[in-house]
């Protein structure tokens, strides 16, 4: 389960997709998204034993980020139905962690969240 951040007055839902708009606030720029996803991506991988058993699935998260880049929360919204899988995710997310500051064109934002899918199939595997 989640867990509340006290002091943090404004803030922004991502859907899977950094393009949208919400209200007066800019979506994250490329150069902000890509790093986040570089940092993500140099630390996630398919677990060798899910993959040998045949095991795939999309496992959904949703992660907080305060201003600085820390990584205040990360919960799942949706399992794969394999733990392994489940797990390689919420332990990439930490693991890259810190990440990268907001950029200053994002004002008086102090935190977002993001909800990231992950995606294991026997095809390959990817996040967005």
């Amino acid at each position: 389960t989640g867990t509340d951040i006290t002091g943090i007055s404004k803030s922004e839902t991502f859907n899977n997709s950094f393009n949208k708009k919400f209200k007066n606030f800019a979506a994250p720029s490329d150069e902000w998204e890509m790093e986040l996803k570089r940092k993500i991506g140099m630390v996630w991988s398919y677990p060798r034993e899910s993959y040998q058993k045949g095991e795939s699935g999309k496992v959904l998260l949703l992660m907080s980020l305060d201003r600085s880049g820390k990584l205040v929360n990360v919960t799942m919204l949706k399992s794969s139905g394999f733990s392994l899988l489940d797990n390689e995710a919420k332990n990439a997310v930490l693991e890259a962690a810190p990440y990268p500051p907001f950029p200053s064109s994002w004002g008086a934002m102090e935190k977002i969240n993001i909800r990231i899918s992950f995606v294991y199939g026997t095809e390959g595997w990817w996040f967005k």
